[in-house]
C-alpha cells in the first residue's frame, strides 16, 4: 500500500480525532532508547523524496523489542505500507495522533477501534518497509502538523 494512500488516511484520520482529551500527564518513550538513530527535524536527502526534514524520531533498540502505547488512546490504523512497513497510529483525541512505524509485527490483542492504555503493547520493534535496520519510527502529529515527541515526554503544565 502506498506512501500516498497513508498520508490522504492520517489527514482524515486527524480530521475524525475524538473531541475528548482521551490522556493525563505526560507521554512515555515506547520503546527503551539504546540510541537515537535520527533525531526530530534532521535534514535527509534521498533518491525518492530528495532533500526532507525528517519529521520524528528513530529510536534504536534491541530487535523485536516491546513497543508500547506511549499514553492512553484508541488504535485507529494498523496496516502495513511499502514505506512504513507494519504501521501502528493511536489518536490520543484532540487531534492528536502518535504514529509507529518499520514494526516487525503487530500484538496479537492489537485490533483497530480498540480503547489502548498507557503501556499496553503494540507490536516489536523491527525493519519493515523502507528501513535499513531495526529501530522504530516515532511521530506524533496535532492536527496532521508533525511535532517532536519527545517534548511530550516531559510534565507538561496544564
Amino acid at each position: 500500500v502506498s506512501q500516498r494512500l497513508l498520508d490522504d488516511q492520517l489527514v482524515q484520520l486527524c480530521e475524525k480525532s475524538s473531541a475528548k482529551k482521551l490522556w493525563k500527564g505526560a507521554f512515555y518513550v515506547p520503546t527503551e532508547i539504546q540510541w537515537i538513530a535520527t533525531e526530530y527535524g534532521a535534514i535527509r536527502t534521498t533518491q525518492d523524496k530528495g532533500r526532507y526534514a525528517h519529521k520524528a524520531i528513530d529510536i534504536a533498540n534491541t530487535p523485536k523489542s516491546v513497543i508500547w502505547a506511549p499514553q492512553d488512546g484508541k488504535v485507529v490504523l494498523k496496516e502495513r505500507y511499502a514505506y512504513s512497513g507494519n504501521t501502528v497510529v493511536v489518536d490520543h483525541g484532540h487531534g492528536i495522533l502518535s504514529l509507529f512505524y518499520h514494526l516487525d509485527s503487530f500484538d496479537d490483542s492489537l485490533e483497530v477501534g480498540q480503547a489502548i492504555k498507557k503501556g499496553n503493547p503494540l507490536g516489536k520493534l523491527g525493519k519493515t518497509g523502507y528501513a535499513s535496520g531495526y529501530h522504530l519510527h516515532w511521530e506524533m502529529r496535532i492536527n496532521n502538523t508533525a511535532v517532536d515527541p519527545m517534548q511530550w515526554t516531559k510534565q507538561l503544565l496544564t
